[in-house]
């Protein structure tokens, strides 16, 4: 192989590797910012509006933090807007479940955001936006933005 092929390669395996990175990236900048919770949904039941009055999500960069009326969650989040739905993994990194993987989807529409996760021990996915009833052992939240970073 000549080494002007050897470019032309390693220019196409790059490019093809930097198309998921680049939606990836283009995804996460949408979703900085914080973001008022509007509606919080776990097995099959929405939580009174009291409850979730004032529970915001802020996130910046990849890291996130969901402040609730007397706690705070804090983590990472990993996207994949190349799957339909759209997959999320918020990782968290204080707390109780520190270190554990919540598995979800989520779908972005201008200033509303989606997401629905499996509880921290479960590795199925979520294929729709709904909660599953009593035991189905997921939560919905449905966000409003307040403010882009």
């Amino acid at each position: 192989m000549t080494p002007a092929s050897l470019v032309l390669l390693a220019g196409g395996l790059l490019a093809s590797s930097d198309a998921p990175n680049s939606a990836t990236k283009i995804e996460l900048d949408g979703l900085q910012g914080t973001w008022n919770a509007v509606r919080v949904e776990a097995d099959g039941k929405p939580l009174p509006e009291d409850v979730i009055q004032g529970w915001t999500l802020t996130v910046d960069g990849a890291k996130y933090s969901l402040h609730e009326k007397d706690r705070t969650l804090e983590g990472v989040l990993k996207i994949d807007p190349l799957t339909t739905p759209r997959a999320i993994d918020a990782v968290q990194t204080a707390g109780p479940d520190k270190g554990k993987t919540l598995w979800g989807i989520y779908r972005l529409e201008g200033d509303r955001l989606q997401m629905c996760f499996v509880n921290p021990d479960r590795h199925v996915r979520p294929k729709e936006f709904t909660t599953g009833g009593a035991d189905g052992g997921q939560s919905l939240y449905v966000f409003k933005r307040a403010s882009k970073k």
